[in-house]
């Protein structure tokens, strides 16, 4: 009689006849004999080893020992592991047999099959075929050869194979940091899948979007989702997994596709998330229309803990609520963490109407509706309210012209908005400036619950020093004036339990003795929106001061009215490797509506894209195709606006707009475009 087996590992101790190959789900399943031979000879540990066997010639990574009802004797051992591939030069471990080869065995057995086992043992063994690597890791492949090459051990250490990637795969985008292909084989789901939560318990309310999406989406390919309790002995088809302890980040997660089912594992619900946007990303690219993958494996986290998108939606554009909650969705799926709405005069303030009674602004009840469609999807809303500069929506009411810093108005060139000669900052030395600031944030904040952060804006308050100020800013400064202002509004972020962000433009010149003053608890964005601006330069000098940074490249799309890609690739690209060599907290993807607001936001997809893929990981080549490779997403935004006033161009537009004076084919009547006047008409 054989000598019974039993798998090591197997949690119910189930004996069988004969031994089968184990899939193991992390590593390889050693079956080993439970009763000794007959003849007093017991299985020594070099039977036990990984072996490959027939059953599973289409998974080389799947270890078994094989011992058949035709293994009688210790030859019929030996032969039926040597012809499912054991290494004859495996040495028992302990024992009696101990440092014996199985060539060392045979010697002097009488069996008739033991001639043949032993002149088969005794020939060199063939060459091994050369797995092909993938292109992710074949620098690792390369590694592991030239460590072996240097080991001591006599034999070659046995390599896990390496297979090649499905070419796919690589369109997924963000782009993991690891994917590694376990085998050729496809796995796919049953008609009806059951699947496990196990822990994250405290994630209940935020796991409950997840579920929906995952099973709204396995729905498209006729998979009915049933979820099942965590029990021990479940039988389950996938598995997701919330444990802090095996993840350093909450985004972190692993993503296992196998035979034994598809397994997501992370510390934190906002891991799940990511993991299911990874796998249902990849069943499009690879699917074909089915609900399957080939078994992989993927570890993934962000290098950048902020990504952001900050959306202009004050100068001549205000999205409708269909159109944000697409917006939304689209950040979602490209794994944004962050959107910013960037005001002046669009959000309706109830104590403040003159400044939006002409428009449709964007109320309180509507803020708070999209705060809680970004919540669920793992992304802050973020407020964006000027706070010195760009305050001339406000300046130009009477109730508000004598907070400004030129009241009477000034003309210093062309701006991106409102009229050239209107009033343009506040005052920083007038304490009536600080109490309408408080006012608006005091309003404003608590309609967005999700957000920790208030960015204050604080850029380009070009008029400062020329009106009002002018004898302060003689006497101390203008980057002292103004780091005062700041620590004043920064009162106010403390005050409504929010972290400060602001812009870096004007004191990013000034010494480091006043960049140090800076309040510790503030996040300095540095903005740049050329191919050629110095992040690297700026953003090295302000994490040596301490100061925490974020990058702010732009889409290049304002301006303009079909967008300057090329630009903003290499701006998006500077950017986010700035960000990640300095440490820094984030990269925010700006859109402006300078000038008009031209541009509609498809416009700004190719930046959108960039951005998402290369703040995750800023290693990735941003390839040719990039712009394709996401067509499993659906992109159905239709951007829809509200009726504002009009947009007026510019008397003297950006060299790289081309208008035509005279055109004998322009529309006419209500759908022409309006005469461009020499100022632009605000809001």
């Amino acid at each position: 009689m054989p000598p019974r087996v039993q798998c090591q590992r197997a949690k119910l101790g189930r004996r069988h006849p004969t031994a089968r190959c184990c899939l193991a789900r992390s590593g390889p399943r050693f079956i080993r004999a439970r009763n000794s031979h007959p003849a007093g000879w017991r299985a020594p540990p070099w039977m036990w080893c990984a072996a490959r066997v027939a059953a599973c010639a289409n998974e080389p990574a799947a270890m078994c020992c094989a011992v058949g009802p035709a293994a009688a004797g210790v030859s019929g051992i030996v032969e039926t592991l040597i012809d499912a591939g054991a290494s004859p030069t495996i040495r028992a471990s302990d024992g009696k047999l101990k440092d014996k080869l199985p060539v060392d065995i045979l010697q002097g057995t009488d069996d008739a099959k033991a001639a043949p086992i032993r002149a088969a043992l005794e020939r060199p063994p063939a060459p091994a075929r050369a797995a092909v690597p993938a292109p992710a890791a074949a620098e690792e492949a390369s590694a592991s050869a030239a460590s072996a090459a240097g080991a001591d051990a006599p034999a070659a250490p046995v390599q896990r194979p390496v297979f090649a990637l499905h070419p796919n795969l690589k369109l997924l985008w963000p782009y993991p940091k690891r994917v590694l292909p376990m085998s050729t084989r496809t796995v796919r789901l049953p008609p009806v899948t059951t699947v496990m939560i196990q822990g994250g318990k405290e994630f209940v309310h935020e796991l409950k979007y997840v579920w929906n999406r995952l099973e709204a989406s396995m729905k498209e390919y006729g998979v009915r989702l049933q979820k099942v309790a965590d029990f021990a002995g479940a039988a389950v088809h996938m598995i997701m997994i919330i444990n802090p302890k095996l993840f350093q980040k909450e985004e972190e997660y692993r993503l296992r596709i196998g035979t034994r089912g598809v397994c997501i594992s992370a510390g934190h619900a906002k891991g799940i998330n990511y993991g299911v946007t990874t796998y249902l990303q990849a069943m499009r690219l690879c699917g074909n229309g089915q609900p399957e993958l080939p078994e992989l494996t993927i570890s993934d986290c962000p290098d950048l803990s902020i990504r952001g998108f900050m959306l202009d939606v004050s100068r001549n554009k205000i999205p409708t609520m269909k159109s944000l909650e697409t917006l939304v969705d689209t950040l979602a799926s490209l794994k944004y963490n962050q959107l910013q709405l960037y005001f002046e005069n669009t959000f309706a303030y109830q104590n403040h109407r003159a400044v939006w009674n002409d428009i449709e602004p964007l109320t309180g009840a509507e803020i708070l509706h999209l705060d809680a469609l970004c919540q669920e999807r793992f992304i802050q809303l973020v407020p964006h309210q000027n706070s010195c500069g760009h305050m001339h929506k406000f300046l130009v009411h009477d109730e508000y012209r004598a907070l400004a810093e030129v009241p009477e108005g000034i003309d210093f060139g062309p701006r991106p908005s409102g009229p050239r000669d209107a009033p343009w900052s506040l005052c920083p030395t007038d304490p009536g400036s600080i109490h309408l600031m408080r006012q608006l944030y005091n309003e404003l904040v608590p309609h967005f619950p999700s957000s920790s952060y208030l960015h204050v804006g604080l850029n380009e308050t070009k008029d400062v020093g020329l009106g009002r100020s002018k004898k302060f800013v003689d006497e101390y400064g203008s980057a002292q004036i103004f780091m005062e202002y700041l620590h004043k509004i920064r009162d106010i972020a403390y005050s409504v339990d929010r972290t400060m962000m602001f812009w870096t433009d004007m004191i990013i010149d000034a010494p480091d003795e006043v960049l140090a003053d800076l309040p510790p608890e503030v996040i300095a964005c540095e903005g740049g929106y050329e191919d050629d601006h110095p992040f690297d330069e700026r953003l090295g000098r302000l994490a040596d001061l301490g100061i925490a940074t974020v990058a702010c490249p732009g889409t290049s799309s304002w301006n303009s009215l079909t967008g300057r890609t090329a630009n903003c690739i290499e701006n998006i690209k500077s950017a986010a490797k700035a960000a990640a060599k300095h440490n820094c907290l984030g990269l925010v993807l700006t859109d402006w509506g300078d000038f008009g607001h031209l541009q509609p936001l498809e416009v700004s997809y190719p930046a959108l894209i960039t951005a998402a893929g290369l703040s995750w990981n800023s290693k990735t080549e941003v390839p040719a195709f990039c712009f394709g490779c996401l067509q499993p997403i659906s992109w159905k935004l239709v951007w829809q606006t509200r009726p504002t006033v009009p947009p007026r161009l510019p008397a003297a537009p950006p060299a790289y707009i081309t208008f035509a004076t005279a055109n004998p084919h322009a529309p006419t009547g209500p759908n022409a475009l309006p005469v461009p006047s020499d100022s632009i008409e605000g809001i």
